[in-house]
């Protein structure tokens, strides 16, 4: 499973909270990955619909 699908997962099963601020940094802590997956994965999240800039 990819950094999208983990966050996509994590969102709908409410380990992130609606209004919750998502930031890169606290982002690639979480994950374990460097920015650009998690740059990639919040672009597609908010494409979805999930997060907001």
């Amino acid at each position: 499973m990819n950094v999208y699908e983990q966050m996509k997962e994590a969102i709908i099963t409410g380990r992130y909270k609606q209004g919750e601020r998502l930031t890169e940094e606290a982002l690639t802590i979480d994950w374990n990955v460097s920015r650009t997956p998690i740059r990639s994965a919040l672009k597609q999240l908010e494409f979805d619909g999930l997060v907001q800039p």
